[in-house]
């Protein structure tokens, strides 16, 4: 199979630097704990606040950042752009939480809600 280009290594006792910015508490917990038991030589920061994000992305190098594109005081996309101006080589991960599906079929205005919606031919 050929290689995807990703490898990951550690060395020793290299810490890869991790900063988890989203504001849904039961994700961003999920993604700490799921990283430090797979990853152990990840150090992880995290973050529920895009003005904090961007302080916290910009006072060290992170190797990866995992954005949540909407954040309370903060879009993902324009943090991102801003931490990419100063590291460019920090690799950044955009998520979103899923939005929850409504599935709700409006009733025309005209129909009677009384009356059946098919009523068979009476010549038939």
């Amino acid at each position: 199979m050929p290689s995807m280009g990703f490898q990951w290594v550690t060395i020793g006792s290299v810490m890869i630097n991790v900063l988890i910015a989203e504001d849904n508490t039961a994700y961003r917990e999920t993604l700490h704990q799921v990283l430090s038991g797979r990853f152990p030589f990840m150090r992880i920061t995290e973050t529920a606040d895009g003005m904090d994000a961007l302080h916290q992305a910009l006072a060290r190098h992170y190797d990866l950042i995992f954005m949540d594109i909407r954040l309370p005081q903060g879009n993902g996309l324009d943090l991102t752009r801003a931490i990419k101006a100063v590291f460019a080589d920090s690799l950044v991960c955009v998520i979103r939480a899923p939005e929850p599906l409504h599935f709700r079929l409006p009733l025309p205005q005209h129909q009677d809600r009384r009356k059946a919606p098919f009523q068979p031919d009476e010549e038939a």
